[in-house]
């Protein structure tokens, strides 16, 4: 198994799917124990990342339904030999994992305000290019959806 792999994971949806599950249920079970400062940003942190992923989502579907573009690898289907075992069936524009991985992430940074958080989206990124199942253009307009999406939801909640 090729170690992108391991990283890409962070930018499954449905890897961030079941994490902000268990953050909703962690802060709803331990809300009353943590100080106040603690628990509001963890509020905010959850609010911002549940909406402006369920917006990214819906982006990143629409538009791949929209464009159906051609990944640059070819799936495994069946018994195929000389395919890319990473590689999905659906449209390759935008990258849904790097929309994700700046959208979950820049949920993260936006509340806590840690330069470090940017690591991860980054590498998840490089992650879909090294694993041959993106274009570069793919990737860098999935980046900056999601980092448009949060920012844009950040602002529109700060009011």
């Amino acid at each position: 198994m090729d170690p992108w792999f391991f990283v890409t994971v962070l930018g499954d949806g449905w890897v961030w799917a079941i994490a902000l599950i268990l953050f909703v249920v962690f802060y709803l079970i331990v809300r009353k124990r943590l100080e106040t400062g603690k628990r509001g940003k963890l509020k905010k942190f959850l609010i911002l990342a549940v909406i402006s992923m369920t917006i990214t989502v819906i982006l990143v579907f629409g538009l791949k339904m929209l464009f159906n573009t051609e990944r640059p690898c070819i799936p495994c289907l069946g018994d195929m030999e000389n395919c890319n075992p990473y590689c999905d069936t659906d449209g390759s524009f935008p990258s849904g994992h790097a929309a994700i991985s700046f959208t979950g992430f820049g949920s993260l940074y936006m509340i806590f305000r840690r330069k470090w958080i940017w690591i991860f989206p980054v590498m998840v990124s490089i992650s879909r290019l090294f694993l041959g199942v993106h274009a570069p253009l793919d990737v860098a307009t999935g980046a900056v959806l999601g980092l448009v999406v949060t920012w844009c939801i950040y602002k529109l909640n700060k009011r």
